[in-house]
Order: C-alpha cells, then sequence, then structure tokens
C-alpha cells in the first residue's frame, strides 16, 4: 500500500478529521503523526481544547499506526488520561506500537502542544478484521463489509 496516498487520501475524506481541523502526518508500520491548530470550534465551554477531539487525535494516530499494515482497523479500547489544558496553538499526537497479534495490536499514544507540554496520554487497542485495504482504479477506497 502506498502510504503517502493514504495519508493524502484520509485527510481528503475522513469527515470527522476534516470538520475538527486534524491532520494526518505520517504513517508507518506501527507508528504514527497527526495535528491540528486549535480553532473555536474545538473548544469546550470552559475555554480549552475539548477532551473529545484530544481522543479524535488518538484515535487516529492509533488506527493509522496499524492501517499503515494495509488491514482496516477498528478500536477495541482505548484508556486515556488528561494531564494538562490547552487553550490555542498546534497539538501533535504520536502513536508507538506496543504490541501486535493476529487479531489485535496495542498503542501508546502521546498528545503535546507545541511546547512540548504533555497533554494527555493513551492506550489504544484496535481489532483487526483481516480485511485488506483497498482502493479501486479511481483511487477510492473499497469500504469493508
Amino acid at each position: 500500500m502506498d502510504l503517502d496516498y493514504f495519508v493524502k487520501y484520509f485527510n481528503e475524506h475522513d469527515g470527522f478529521s476534516k470538520h475538527n481541523g486534524l491532520k494526518l502526518l505520517k504513517m508507518e508500520p506501527g507508528y504514527a503523526e497527526a495535528e491540528f491548530t486549535v480553532k473555536d470550534e474545538n473548544l469546550n465551554f470552559m475555554g480549552t481544547i475539548h477532551g473529545g477531539v484530544l481522543f479524535g487525535l488518538v484515535d487516529i494516530v492509533a488506527g493509522s499506526s496499524l492501517a499503515a499494515y494495509g488491514s482496516h482497523c477498528v478500536t477495541l479500547s482505548s484508556n486515556i488520561i488528561y494531564v494538562a489544558a490547552a487553550k490555542s496553538g498546534r497539538v501533535f499526537a504520536t502513536s508507538k506500537e506496543v504490541s501486535h497479534t493476529r487479531r489485535t495490536a496495542t498503542y501508546d499514544i502521546e498528545v503535546k502542544d507545541e511546547s512540548g507540554r504533555m497533554l494527555c496520554k493513551a492506550t489504544t487497542t484496535m481489532y483487526i478484521p483481516n480485511k485488506p485495504i483497498e482502493f479501486d482504479s479511481e483511487g477510492n477506497m473499497i469500504a469493508i463489509n
């Protein structure tokens, strides 16, 4: 699978990410990076980044770390610890593989602001349904059933 094409395709077609300004930067088997620049729409009523947006970023890098192997995946479980709040600037997430079996893979994720301050940490386990990621002749991803 062409990982650069997948990153481009993901950024153009993932509605949640587009709506929240999240961008996948890099993916390789067992590792991924993503970012976003905080917008007013990302803030909760207290004026800090909504935890759901940070969780979305976590989910994107964990799934992309596994998708880089060429298989679809879905989140099985995730545990996130929010350690600091942020109100503005750029936010970055990295995912690193902890384990990978035939049916599951687990990732440690760190989310930091642009100064390197930790905003949250997560451990996410993904399920591997054994469905390869495929694109049709026009470059569109073939959906799994």
